[in-house]
């Protein structure tokens, strides 16, 4: 019994790292030429899921790997071009694609427990989001995924 409490307050505290407790705020400017793509969970999602990022996979093919946290938010810099946000299989992922241009901002929410990757309206996105935080950079790690290199849909309108 005290082994498996252990375990479980590991598993919790680990989660909890992943947070730095900033609350969502907006980045403006965006750093350096690069865009933002806020990913974040959908607040009434029951479990939680990671999203994988990419930039135009069909030249530079890294594909980052998010891990989304309960109440919050990854904001993901990137230069500008087409960049595809995916979650689910990696046989039939939802993805959209969203056009990063210098000193852009987008949101994106990750939804449904066969997860949907929805590219959301910034004043829907900040109501949802006015409470979350910011999920450390330990969330992000790269090389992860084998995701079909073909676009998944017609860039997202914002």
């Amino acid at each position: 019994m005290r082994k498996r409490l252990i375990i479980v307050a590991a598993v919790a505290l680990s989660a909890c790292t992943l947070l730095l407790g900033k609350t969502y705020k907006r980045l403006e400017p965006v750093p350096g030429g690069m865009g933002v793509i806020y990913i974040y969970p959908d607040p009434k999602l029951a479990s939680l899921r990671s999203a994988y990022v990419d930039k135009d996979p069909r030249t530079e093919g890294v594909t980052h790997e998010i891990k989304l946290v309960k109440k919050g938010y990854y904001p993901y810099l990137v230069s500008p071009g087409l960049v595809r946000v995916l979650s689910g299989p990696e046989n039939t992922p939802s993805c959209a694609m969203i056009a990063v241009t210098a000193g852009s901002s987008h949101w994106v929410r990750v939804a449904g427990e066969v997860p949907r990757v929805v590219a959301v309206p910034q004043v829907e996105a900040e109501r949802e989001m006015s409470a979350y935080r910011e999920i450390s950079t330990e969330a992000r790690s790269a090389g992860v995924g084998n995701f079909p290199s073909e676009d998944c849909s017609m860039p997202a309108e914002q």
